[in-house]
């Protein structure tokens, strides 16, 4: 092995095994499994994993195939972006950074090492899903079990999807306006684009060098088979009066194969962007934690804002002494997040500004959205921030922080969700009284979820993976009760209101469990 090859062999291997051993994994995986479960029906009891135009596809090896693996690339793309977009921070926050800058490798190599880590990350993730998937076809498949036709069906539905993916998560940590907060929301919009040029992708032409997430790919190979343009898939009713469709064994015609292996080789050009916008960990240029977490822009940004938080700061002085010792930690934790970040007390001025002037439907679809949308950045990183900063043991040192912490960030997310959530659910009471229900529900939700997330994965770009992908399913489900959490659908019923205050406590009490199990390991 040459020098080359064994630096970026070192690289690989080095940043695949710190990622293995984050918590963020062993739940990704576990959700993945469960899908391998959840999403394969019976038939017998009238739903299917594909169907078109009625007709459900047999459970052959390549039926099954293709569709987990369409299925499981909206969230290992997704998810899986905001658990590898952390690579070069990771290494700036432990100070290892400067040590790196150091060694003989050179920095093209150094970002080519940490994009196949991530991306060697992704797939082993999806090969553990896959076992499970292959594990599900001796209960459920019409059909031999094909090793080989499994494995070739998920690298080229996934393969593709996987590169590109790790490459962005790499561009996007790197170029200082994608960066941070800002950058996380940037994905989620360029990944609902991703799912349209899909559509694109079904079609023969340029466009399918551009399906990434290989939803047109998967469309081509229905419609070769059956000639509709269309299908559903995952627990679909279907007529089992029709005959079962047939779906071909996957050929390996460079016809096939070249236009995904075109696909994959979009992750070059966006490694390149993120080589030129590289520091190789130059003080003068990282500037520290501040460069890594948010680029130049939101500093500055926040900084002239800071008059804003002056008069918050003067509120907090006399508000922490007078109110009770158990509520003074998350007045003192809600006061130091709006002097810290500016820009939050500002939009919720914008929203209070426009829960009192705007229109009733802004109010009661419009406004919740948007509320959702800042609270996903808000309270991301309310219970990781301390831990990140390296402040952790310093608060534990105060009287009654350490046994009540979890709690404690769980109070000042609730507290920071309602201040956000009270004008447009108070402005739209009188007329939707349930829907304003809702609504103050979904606060306390939203902060259980992003008090949860942080503890169990201690990152904040778990809670922005899972609920940013949340919010897709909502607004795509927009007739589904289960789905409208907060209201803006009109869809709730007292049921829908319910299960979401049962799942609130339960990821309270998950939260604050997993806080205690942290203590006692890290005793």
């Amino acid at each position: 092995m040459s020098t080359a090859q064994g630096q970026v062999a070192s690289i690989v291997v080095t940043d695949l095994k710190l990622r293995l051993r984050r918590p963020a994994t062993l739940w990704l995986v576990v959700v993945l499994c469960g899908m391998a479960y959840m999403l394969i029906p019976d038939p017998a009891t009238g739903r299917a994993l594909m169907v078109v135009n009625g007709a459900r596809a047999l459970y052959t090896s390549q039926v099954i195939a293709t569709t987990t693996a369409a299925l499981a690339v909206f969230l290992l793309t997704f998810v899986g972006f905001y658990l590898t977009s952390n690579a070069l921070r990771r290494d700036l926050l432990a100070r290892t950074g400067g040590i790196i800058a150091a060694t003989p490798v050179s920095s093209g190599r150094f970002l080519v090492g940490k994009w196949l880590g991530a991306a060697s990350y992704l797939g082993i993730v999806g090969l553990f899903y896959l076992l499970n998937v292959m594990a599900m076809h001796f209960l459920r498949g019409e059909g031999p079990l094909e090793p080989v036709t499994y494995l070739l069906t998920y690298l080229i539905i996934l393969g593709p999807a996987v590169l590109v993916v790790a490459a962005l998560a790499l561009c996007f940590e790197r170029v200082p306006l994608l960066a941070g907060r800002f950058g996380d929301v940037a994905f989620y919009l360029l990944w609902v684009v991703l799912l349209a040029f899909g559509a694109l992708g079904a079609q023969a032409g340029s466009g399918q060098f551009f399906d990434i997430l290989g939803i047109g790919f998967v469309l081509r190979q229905v419609n070769t088979a059956t000639g509709a343009n269309s299908l559903a898939i995952g627990m679909t009713p279907f007529d089992p009066s029709l005959s079962p469709w047939l779906l071909p064994t996957l050929s390996r015609s460079p016809g096939l194969l070249i236009p995904r292996l075109a696909t994959a080789l979009l992750a070059i050009p966006v490694l390149l962007v993120a080589r030129l916008s590289f520091h190789r960990f130059d003080p003068a240029r990282a500037r520290g934690r501040g460069q890594g977490s948010g680029g130049r822009w939101i500093p500055r940004i926040s900084q002239a804002l800071k008059p804003l938080a002056r008069p918050v700061s003067a509120a907090g002085v006399s508000l922490v002494p007078a109110a009770p010792a158990a509520l003074r930690p998350v007045i003192s934790e809600l006061v130091m997040t709006l002097c810290q970040s500016p820009l939050i007390l500002l939009a919720w001025l914008a929203v209070l500004m426009t829960a009192l002037v705007g229109s009733a439907a802004t109010a009661s679809h419009t406004l919740p959205l948007v509320v959702a949308v800042i609270l996903a950045i808000a309270l991301a990183d309310l219970s990781t921030r301390d831990r990140a900063a390296g402040t952790l043991g310093m608060l534990y040192s105060m009287p009654r922080m350490q046994a009540g912490y979890a709690w404690i960030k769980l109070g000042t997310a609730t507290v920071l969700a309602l201040m956000f959530c009270l004008p447009p659910a108070l402005r739209i009471a009188l007329g939707s009284p349930g829907a304003a229900l809702s609504l103050l529900i979904a606060a306390g939700f939203m902060a259980a979820l992003a008090t949860a997330l942080g503890f169990l994965a201690r990152t904040p770009k778990a809670f922005m993976g899972v609920f940013l992908l949340f919010l897709y399913l909502v607004l795509n489900g927009g007739q589904a009760p289960g789905l409208d959490f907060a209201g803006w659908n009109g869809v709730a019923t007292g049921a829908t209101r319910v299960g979401y205050l049962v799942a609130t406590l339960l990821l309270s009490g998950l939260a604050a469990v997993k806080h205690r199990s942290d203590l006692r390991r890290e005793r």
